[in-house]
């Protein structure tokens, strides 16, 4: 499919992230991530969502790559890393600086926290199959 044929790359110093065609090695698009200092970004398995954290700005933006209207909660100072559970109902957002891990709704609109976790410099974060549990990694 299209979507295995793309990479999304995030540019912290342009505040963007790029599309860039993996057959044909070219840049395809540089889209607004929506706030300053983009750092993580996951997409849903139909690549139709891109779901990006910026650093500086603290918040997800979840941009609808088809129309490239974008919705944006706040996560806390140094949003870092995100992952998108296997029903795509939840986004699990790290905040090192704040020491949050976020729980976000990305079935509404706007999308929306709804559970914010206490965590030790929390930076990256993965999911064991099936969504039973979150790995989360600190610097520390």
């Amino acid at each position: 499919s299209d979507v295995y044929k793309r990479q999304y790359v995030t540019l912290f110093g342009s505040n963007t992230f790029a599309i860039v065609n993996t057959v044909t090695n070219t840049l395809q698009n540089t889209i607004s991530a929506g706030g300053v200092g983009p750092q993580g970004i996951a997409l849903n398995a139909a690549g139709t969502e891109a779901f990006i954290v910026n650093f500086v700005s603290g918040n997800l933006v979840n941009v609808d790559l088809g129309t490239l209207t974008a919705s944006i909660v706040a996560i806390g100072a140094g949003a870092t890393d995100v992952i998108i559970n296997a029903s795509e109902t939840r986004a699990y957002v790290t905040a090192v600086n704040a020491n949050t891990i976020s729980v976000v709704d990305i079935t509404v609109n706007p999308i929306a926290v709804i559970e914010t976790i206490s965590g030790e410099d929390p930076s990256g974060i993965n999911a064991a199959p099936g969504d039973v549990q979150a790995y989360v990694t600190n610097p520390n």
